[in-house]
Formats: structure tokens, C-alpha cells, sequence
């Protein structure tokens, strides 16, 4: 995912659990707080935002995690309405989850 001068790559499968933000100007790859479960990946006025998924254990992921590139920290920001079988889309500053 690109957002702004940085590509963010998020590997979650193990045996190695890895995030990079490579530097398209400097052509650097700089290490980040890695993700440990597979998650659908959105970037929104600036930010990059986590949801849902499972984890390891096939268990629903709920949680709703921003990372702010300013400060390379990532906040749980909500929790997610549980669903199945939703489809997600970013538009006009806003992530819509849909039920199908």
C-alpha cells in the first residue's frame, strides 16, 4: 500500500511476522511494529487502518487499529460490528464496511 512518500508492506504468515515502509525517494527500507494476524489494509487521510480478519486460531478479529506514519505508532481505534462474508471499501475519507 502506498501512502505518500512510503510503500508499507505487511507480511503476517509465520514463521516471520514482518512490516517495512520502503522509502520511494530514498530508497530505504525502514523497519515498523509488525502486524500478527492477517487483516484487511486501508489507507484514509493519511493514516493506515487494520480490521477484522482471524487470527491463528481461525477466531474472528473485531478490532480496528490505526497507524499514524507521524508518530509509527499504531492505536486501536474501535471495534467492529461482527459479520460474515463483509466486503470493505475506502472512499470520500471514510472505510465502509458492507454485509452481504
Amino acid at each position: 500500500m502506498q501512502l505518500d512518500r512510503y510503500v508499507y508492506m505487511f507480511k503476517t504468515s509465520t514463521p516471520a511476522h514482518l512490516s517495512l515502509a520502503f522509502d520511494m525517494f530514498d530508497e530505504k527500507c525502514l523497519p515498523m511494529t509488525p502486524i500478527y494476524e492477517s487483516r484487511c489494509c486501508y489507507s484514509v487521510s493519511g493514516y493506515i487502518y487494520i480490521m477484522g480478519g482471524f487470527n491463528e486460531h481461525f477466531n474472528r478479529i473485531e478490532d480496528i487499529e490505526r497507524f499514524d506514519p507521524r508518530t509509527g505508532k499504531w492505536e486501536l481505534i474501535s471495534r467492529m460490528i461482527p459479520m460474515s462474508l463483509s466486503k470493505t471499501v475506502s472512499l470520500n475519507g471514510y472505510i465502509c464496511a458492507i454485509r452481504i
